[in-house]
């Protein structure tokens, strides 16, 4: 078991000052939120330089990264639910367990009906209908 914490713990708003804190501070893992690269939580577009650097920062002080994929599943879903019409429907195929839990959450904060969750294989198949 590795113990983590969540990154906007740690002042800072780079990824190499949050995640070198988090690491010097004994941790482990961190789940990344993009306000630590000075962008809102959970932004419109993710500059793929952007992505490239949390990546690097983790490698750089050994941390291991929870939640930096689904955040970007995240974002791709919002970004694809605000150019659809109202009773649309979309479906996100993530790898990570905890992805259920993330869009069960993201559903309640946007409004948006999450129809359907399964668990096919290593994937995790969720099936949304934009408010």
């Amino acid at each position: 078991m590795r113990l983590g914490i969540f990154a906007k713990t740690f002042a800072g708003s780079d990824p190499l000052t949050v995640l070198t804190a988090a690491r010097v501070a004994g941790f482990a893992a961190v789940q990344y939120n993009m306000a630590c690269s000075g962008l809102p939580a959970m932004p419109d577009d993710i500059d793929p330089v952007q992505t490239a650097e949390i990546a690097a920062a983790s490698t750089a002080v050994g941390l291991g990264g929870k939640g930096l994929n689904q955040s970007v599943a995240i974002l791709r879903a919002k970004k694809a639910l605000s150019e659809m019409l109202s009773g649309q429907v979309l479906k996100v195929v993530a790898t990570d367990a905890g992805s259920v839990r993330d869009f069960e959450a993201f559903a309640k904060q946007t409004g948006n009906e999450l129809l359907l969750q399964e668990n096919v294989g290593d994937e995790y198949i969720h099936t949304m209908r934009r408010r």
